[in-house]
């Protein structure tokens, strides 16, 4: 879903500026980085780790090609500073260079977002209160509150907006706050989203909503709050898919993440369908769910799909039937689960 932005959670960002400093051939060690991008996957508030990754980051700043003149190191000072929470150090800074107060490192990140990064509120309320731009956009179109969005900063999200923050800003691939903070399945911030006016069936470029996004991570307590809000059950991104489709595939930075398919996807499937979904929907491949879930090797999803009435011998355009795609895929256990419920080579 990620695969043309710049993440701007930190642990993300941390992982661009790795990938850049590995082609450079820089000397400093990728594998540190890596690991610690790693950690941070699995506890994305420890706050010494981010100081850590920060740290890192800073080393293999600015990209190849690009010097670091002495307004560059200054931007770099302030952002150190707003990102850890140093109030005292960012005054004296901004007193000395208040037209720094919307500057912007070499990847497009301002002050504002390196603060909302840290989690730093009352640097956040200083920078806005110097006149920082609550709304300025960093490289691929992303803002302040995507990045609070996506870190699970309630308290930051309500302060963004109260100073008027776009909720449904887009970013260069269309996706809004809302769709981030269903990547990352907090239902909390949803909540302040859509309290504000974030629209629940907001489509990406890829024509994914966030109930798209939400279903396809198993995300469960989000699914619940969109479908409560009037998200479209019958909502197609660009290639047909339902959230139904979204659900029944596997996504491996689900895991990194923390889901648990067993559970989350399972679950998301069962309130797609009590809400009356298509169990048999199919997308512009002809596929249903349950071509999508062989596919995938998601077992319980299938299972419930299967209880539902999902047709066993239904053929996508290429003639496929799900167990087909199974057993083109080499998951022999799904191949088995179709055959207990009757289905025959």
């Amino acid at each position: 879903m990620r695969l043309n932005i710049l993440f701007v959670c930190v642990f993300v960002v941390v992982t661009f500026l790795a990938v850049v400093s590995i082609n450079a051939q820089s000397t400093n060690p990728p594998d540190t980085l890596n690991q610690n991008v790693a950690d941070l996957r699995k506890n994305p508030s420890g706050t010494v780790l981010q100081e850590k990754i920060i740290k890192l980051a800073r080393e293999i700043s600015p990209p190849p090609g690009i010097p670091e003149d002495a307004e560059s190191r200054m931007v770099h000072e302030f952002q150190d500073a707003a990102q850890a929470g140093e109030v005292d150090k960012v005054k004296t800074l901004l007193k000395g260079k208040p037209e720094l107060v919307n500057a912007r490192d070499n990847y497009g990140l301002t002050l504002l977002q390196w603060a909302a990064l840290g989690r730093q509120k009352v640097v956040a309320e200083l920078l806005l209160a110097q006149g920082a731009d609550v709304n300025a956009r960093g490289n691929n179109g992303l803002t302040a509150l995507h990045s609070v969005a996506r870190c699970c900063e309630p308290d930051m999200a309500e302060l963004l907006l109260g100073k008027g923050a776009n909720v449904n800003a887009r970013a260069d691939d269309g996706e809004t706050p809302l769709h981030w903070a269903a990547w990352r399945g907090d239902r909390q911030i949803a909540e302040v989203l859509l309290a504000k006016g974030a629209n629940v069936n907001a489509r990406a470029n890829g024509g994914e909503t966030p109930l798209h996004v939400a279903a396809r991570y198993g995300c469960q307590d989000v699914v619940k709050l969109l479908l409560g809000r009037g998200a479209d059950l019958s909502a197609r991104d660009a290639e047909g898919n339902t959230p139904l489709h979204a659900a029944a595939r596997y996504n491996g930075e689900a895991f990194a993440r923390g889901a648990r398919p067993a559970v989350g996807f399972k679950d998301v499937t069962g309130l797609l369908l009590a809400e009356g979904v298509d169990v048999n929907a199919r997308n512009y491949k002809g596929e249903t769910p349950l071509h999508v879930a062989m596919g995938f090797g998601q077992k319980n999803v299938a299972e419930v799909l299967l209880a539902k009435g999902a047709d066993v011998n239904a053929k996508d355009k290429e003639g496929k039937t799900p167990l087909r795609r199974a057993l083109a895929e080499g998951h022999k256990f799904m191949a088995d689960l179709l055959r207990k419920h009757g289905v025959k080579e």
